[in-house]
């Protein structure tokens, strides 16, 4: 299991804003937002998100176009940017979570029995669960928090299941296809109180 109490990324900018900037800049490479839309999805204060913006552009990492549908302000990736690739290689491939941060959190909303990443976390590309969790008396205001804060750290919608431990037991012993397909797929485990990894 990857065991992160920093998240890398942040740690070699020096802030979480550039880190989720350029994470979502970089995975939507060929669309480009209004600044407050961009603050907005990363989650994060819209003056510090301007300011690493206009630092970005000034060194040809990020380009501001007007929208021709509203006439405002845009920006988006340039990916004509001399070491794009390099750049987008090693934003992309950092590990984008604590996962000690995480594992409170989630612990936190609930009694959590299994949670285990993938797709998106581990660049697996189009899968259909990025985020699998096994809980109860799970309480969903902070469950919603601990997802939108893992799309704001990776950049995009997170694609998750969260089920009580009566109907994954259920769907597991019949081998329920769906189940299996997650457990089977690589991804990285942060909390199995299951003991499915002994299995």
């Amino acid at each position: 299991m990857i065991s992160t109490k920093e998240k890398v990324l942040d740690t070699v900018l020096g802030s979480e804003t550039k880190a989720r900037v350029l994470r979502f800049l970089l995975r939507h490479s060929s669309q480009a937002f209004k600044l407050g839309e961009i603050a907005r999805i990363i989650n994060q204060n819209y003056n510090t998100t301007a300011s690493f913006i206009d630092d970005l552009e000034q060194i040809g990492i990020v380009q501001k176009s007007s929208n021709k549908d509203s006439a405002s302000v845009v920006y988006g990736i340039n990916s004509n940017f001399r070491n794009y690739e390099e750049l987008r290689d090693f934003c992309l491939k950092t590990f984008p979570v604590s996962t000690e941060n995480l594992i409170k959190e989630l612990k936190d909303a609930g009694k959590v029995r299994l949670a285990i990443l993938q797709g998106v976390f581990l660049n697996q590309g189009a899968v259909n669960i990025d985020f699998f969790v096994v809980a109860d008396d799970i309480d969903d205001k902070k469950f919603g928090k601990v997802v939108k804060g893992l799309e704001a750290d990776v950049g995009q919608e997170v694609n998750y299941t969260l089920m009580n431990t009566s109907e994954f037991t259920y769907r597991y012993n019949i081998y329920d296809r769906f189940v299996r397909n997650i457990l089977k797929r690589k991804h990285i485990s942060l909390i199995d109180d299951l003991k499915l990894q002994a299995n």
